[in-house]
């Protein structure tokens, strides 16, 4: 959070001028930290909450979906599993609606081991959460992964391709949240955020992405956002 007020300031400036000329623009965020700066972006221009999208959790989500192909040595493509909440370290992976071809994860390796196995998701979140900065204390900045996902939403935008992914909107009472951007499951298509589909989560899960949406909440109120 230490770049917010920078950054804060800097949104404004260019988002002010882009709101003069466009009214009607689906709006794009990847500047950290990013779920403030969605939030600095919808309050600048006045748009729609749903059409001011900020890549969110979907980067934290493909990282953890690579890992555990790695793990089970499958395609990537076979997993499917989000990340919600803040973009940084408070981010929570849904690890009880992970699916396996189309099975949920205890199960589908019940099934190539003959044996019921106990997850480590502590393990694997912490995984997740480390990837970011070791890529970031490598090489000082990441960019590849951001911009993967940047295009991917683009892409599904400009296709109306009505693709789940897991992106940072202002929330309006969905998931018991109001007026802070967090990430959460959503349909992606031509007119941005199409829809948002309550999906379950368990209670631990529940109660950890509250807390995330907490740390994402404190930092607007003190930019004066909230």
């Amino acid at each position: 959070m230490e770049m917010l007020h920078d950054n804060c300031v800097i949104a404004e400036e260019i988002f002010t001028e882009v709101a003069r000329y466009n009214k009607d623009a689906i709006h794009i965020c990847v500047t950290n930290p990013l779920d403030v700066i969605t939030m600095k972006i919808q309050q600048v221009t006045g748009q729609a909450p749903r059409k001011v999208i900020g890549s969110g959790a979907l980067l934290e989500s493909a990282r953890l979906v690579r890992y555990v192909a790695d793990l089970l040595e499958i395609s990537d493509r076979s997993i499917h599993m989000s990340v919600v909440g803040e973009h940084g370290a408070s981010a929570v992976a849904l690890m009880s609606s992970v699916r396996v071809m189309g099975l949920p994860l205890e199960e589908y390796l019940q099934s190539v081991t003959d044996h019921p196995l106990r997850l480590n998701t502590q393990r694997l979140t912490e995984a997740f959460q480390q990837h970011g900065f070791r890529i970031f204390h490598g090489k000082g900045y990441t960019s590849t992964g951001v911009s993967a996902t940047a295009c991917r939403i683009v892409a599904a935008i400009a296709s109306d391709s009505r693709e789940v992914f897991p992106v940072s909107t202002v929330l309006q009472g969905e998931y018991g949240v109001q007026g802070v951007a967090a990430s959460v499951p959503s349909v992606i298509g031509r007119n941005g955020v199409e829809e948002i589909r309550e999906g379950s989560m368990t209670e631990e899960e529940q109660a950890a992405f509250q807390a995330s949406v907490d740390v994402i909440r404190r930092a607007a109120v003190a930019e004066g956002i909230l």
